[in-house]
């Protein structure tokens, strides 16, 4: 919805993942190969999925994108990649920065001391669940556009493909689990950036009134105004919608509720509003 805001400049390339390593190299590449040989295409289909069609501004970012050189890298390159923006306001959308370790944050913190930071909040068992469910879809399939629209085989393959040995797997992969403790997150970034500085948005929130969510985001931005965007979405529009998902058994919500069962209680304390009823939800208030 940010891309849709004209106060705001959003890369066209979400999860840029610069200060985990990961920069998205083939993804630019890929981005930059399209823009130059059919143009017209790329922003029909931007507008089919209901995204912005791109103009001048992502031509610079993606020509600037593809110098990246891992060996290279400086904090002024990263900022260069916001140029576009102009006097606009602009971000870097990555989830997996919730797993940077102290030290990294630190380094952050001492070259942009005035970032303004967003930790999206879902409550730890429906958030865990969503991602095991996006990770063994990924693992049948490396094509999204098998996911969309997915054969028979795929979708048994899908719903057969799991068990509780796997998902206890999965929750003891490390640097996942770095990143599932959002009150550990947001004590990480906290020991180095002002709570004024970070602003807390549930995912309840989102689905019940996102046209509130995105005016309390301008307003601890210090933006006037309401939004004012083209093309808002409903509130239940996922251009996901279509991909194999698994309901929750009894057996895979009891592993999770006693991972977390101490995570939720401390949420509750720790930022109050939803995550208060997240132990209740689960039936351990």
């Amino acid at each position: 919805m940010l891309e849709r805001d004209p106060d705001f400049w959003m890369p066209p390339i979400k999860e840029l993942k610069y200060f985990n390593n990961r920069f998205p190299v083939q993804k630019v590449k890929n981005l930059a190969d399209r823009m130059a040989r059919k143009p017209g295409r790329l922003n029909t289909e931007e507008q089919e999925s209901r995204k912005k069609p791109f103009d001048d501004r992502d031509t610079e970012f993606v020509n600037h994108a593809i110098t990246y050189k891992r060996n290279e890298r400086s904090i002024d390159w990263y900022k260069n990649l916001f140029v576009p923006k102009a006097t606009l306001v602009s971000g870097d959308i990555t989830p997996g920065y919730s797993s940077l370790d102290s030290a990294a944050i630190a380094s952050i913190a001492r070259a942009l001391p005035d970032l303004r930071l967003v930790l999206l909040l879902r409550d730890p068992v429906s958030r865990v669940w969503s991602n095991f469910n996006m990770q063994q879809r990924a693992a049948l399939s490396r094509r999204p556009r098998d996911l969309d629209n997915p054969s028979a085989d795929l979708v048994s393959a899908f719903q057969q493909n799991t068990s509780v040995e796997q998902l206890e797997k999965y929750l003891r992969r490390k640097r996942l689990r770095e990143s599932l403790f959002a009150s550990l997150v947001y004590e990480n970034w906290n020991q180095h950036f002002d709570a004024s500085q970070i602003s807390i948005v549930f995912f309840e929130d989102i689905c019940a009134a996102p046209e509130g969510v995105i005016e309390k985001f301008r307003e601890d931005l210090g933006l006037s105004g309401a939004f004012a965007g083209e093309g808002w979405a409903a509130a239940d529009f996922n251009r996901k919608a279509a991909r194999l998902k698994r309901e929750m058994n009894d057996e895979a919500k009891a592993v999770l509720v006693d991972a977390f069962r101490d995570e939720m209680f401390r949420c509750a304390e720790l930022f109050g509003g939803p995550a208060e009823h997240w132990p209740r939800r689960y039936g351990i208030a």
